[in-house]
């Protein structure tokens, strides 16, 4: 028998309805590892050491087993979503999508998609399923064989099992593909009507978005969250507001007075200036764009502990695998530096492991062709700031050379008599700290961290028009000790202790399924 190659394995998992137990059909989804840290069984012995004269030992039996599934990887848009989910306890709160990620944890299905004619795509039970899609809700397709069809829809017409669409941005029919089973569509935004939406700028900590209370704004606001972000605006000239560039903006709280929804916003990437405070979209369909929204659950919420089975596959027929059942997140760390691509390392400790011999029910899927996020120039911004009351405070630092986010939830494995592995496993103290590196310009930051200030980060990333954003709304900062070398920069190195924030909770990330061009990074090219 030959040797097996790194080459030749492959790793998969597979969302658990419960700890350790798999669907009655598994599906197994494929993970592109850079490398492990640790994986599979860790097997310690015992033997018998009696008093005799010949002092040696009898015969050593197996007497535990510390299962664990270590990996690090590159962060990913849609792959990722499965650890950042676990790590954090919960489920995604995710908009409306035919291919739902934890579609066996929550019950909901995956649904066929088929482009039928030039403007209609056939939904079975959209009607119930789709209550969410409404007209002027933007969806985005991807996975069709036809490029053209892989873009961004408005909603102009809902039946039953049949939606109609024009193109989000520009013109073009769609082509008709009605045998391919990958396409999904999932919700990405809304194009509100002519004049529907008004900005109060007049306040120094929140925009306040406003816009009437009615069933096709209800179902726009029911699907989103306190802390996840939006981006406001898009492409085309009359999707937008003239006072500012299109944004990305965080929800602080969410207003119905029984005529008037109200968004706070607390954080917005362009400044809204407008003569008498108020900014108008007559003439406007204003586009707002929402993503797959993931936190920590708040005091008091159930919290969902996410299990996973990982099979690390030693051949290409995928029958041979080292089996890891029951892992639970136990730390996940988001490591960004310049030059770099944006990683995450994965901690996962587990009931058990054992090695799976025969494919039987399981199907596994492939990748679906991601890319990583190159953090030279796929960085929309990077902020580290004081909170101070204000909309959108200064930076502490204008250049960041590296930054690390890591979650741990201190997990410990419940051992019992007559279990060989772990029956159960106890989560503790839940933490969220940050690590950064950055260039010093003044010595506010240093104040900042001698002072206790309440700080907040978050990074934006984006490209080939989905992203991003990592956000850390308050925490306080340690060490700042300046490092000063010859012949270098000088840099000060931040720690940073998150806590549950006025929002309720620590740490989010909003996952934006499609952007609009505008919302991209500027493009870096040969153009001076």
């Amino acid at each position: 028998m030959p040797k097996i190659e790194s080459s030749q394995t492959g790793l998969f998992l597979s969302p658990e309805v419960s700890l350790g137990v798999l669907p009655a059909a598994p599906v197994f989804i494929q993970q592109e590892p850079n490398g492990y840290s640790d994986f599979g069984s860790s097997i310690s012995t015992m033997a018998r050491e009696p008093i005799t004269s010949s002092r040696q030992r009898k015969r050593a039996t197996v007497n535990d087993l510390e299962a664990t599934a270590g990996f690090s990887a590159d962060f990913l848009q849609r792959q990722s979503q499965h650890h950042i989910a676990a790590a954090l306890f919960n489920l995604p709160y995710a908009k409306f999508t035919t291919a739902p990620l934890f579609g066996a944890v929550t019950g909901d299905p995956t649904i066929a998609v088929t482009v039928t004619a030039a403007d209609e795509v056939a939904v079975p039970t959209v009607g119930a399923v789709g209550a969410p899609l409404v007209v002027g809700s933007i969806v985005a397709l991807r996975g069709s064989r036809y490029t053209t069809n892989n873009t961004a829809l408005v909603v102009t017409a809902k039946n039953v099992d049949l939606l109609t669409f024009q193109r989000a941005y520009g013109t073009g029919n769609l082509a008709v593909d009605t045998t391919d089973e990958d396409i999904v569509m999932t919700a990405v935004g809304h194009r509100f009507d002519f004049g529907a939406v008004t900005f109060d700028v007049s306040g120094d900590e929140f925009v306040q978005m406003q816009f009437a209370v009615n069933a096709t704004h209800t179902s726009v606001v029911d699907q989103l969250h306190v802390g996840e972000w939006l981006f406001i605006g898009g492409d085309a000239a009359n999707s937008r507001i003239a006072e500012a560039p299109p944004f990305y903006a965080r929800i602080a709280a969410i207003g119905n007075d029984g005529t008037t929804y109200t968004l706070s916003l607390d954080t917005t990437t362009s400044a809204l200036v407008a003569a008498g405070g108020t900014i108008g979209t007559v003439g406007i369909k204003l586009d707002v764009y929402f993503g797959t929204f993931i936190r920590n659950p708040k005091d008091g919420e159930q919290q969902h502990r996410l299990s996973f089975t990982f099979d690390r596959t030693f051949d290409s027929t995928l029958s041979r695998a080292e089996r890891v059942r029951g892992a639970v997140a136990n730390e996940l760390s988001l490591a960004l530096a310049s030059k770099e691509k944006a990683t995450i390392d994965v901690g996962y400790m587990a009931l058990n492991s054992c090695v799976r011999s025969a494919v039987t029910n399981e199907v596994f899927k492939p990748v679906t062709g991601e890319t990583s996020y190159n953090l030279s120039v796929d960085t929309f911004r990077q902020r580290l700031a004081i909170r101070t009351g204000e909309l959108n405070p200064a930076a502490l630092f204008a250049f960041v050379q590296s930054m690390e986010f890591t979650i741990a939830n201190n997990i410990t494995a419940d051992d019992a008599i007559g279990v060989l592995g772990a029956f159960d496993m106890t989560a503790g103290q839940f933490n969220v700290d940050l690590s950064v590196t950055a260039y010093l310009m003044d010595l506010e930051a240093v104040c900042a961290v001698r002072n206790n200030e309440v700080l907040g980060a978050d990074i934006i990333l984006a490209k080939q028009n989905q992203g991003v954003v990592v956000d850390v709304p308050e925490f306080t900062a340690s060490n700042g000790r300046i490092n000063v070398e010859k012949d270098t920069s000088v840099k000060i190195p931040v720690e940073g202790l998150a806590w549950a924030n006025r929002f309720g909770y620590t740490v989010g990330f909003t996952f934006f399924d499609w952007l609009p061009d505008v919302a991209m990074p500027a493009t870096a090219n040969c153009d001076c």
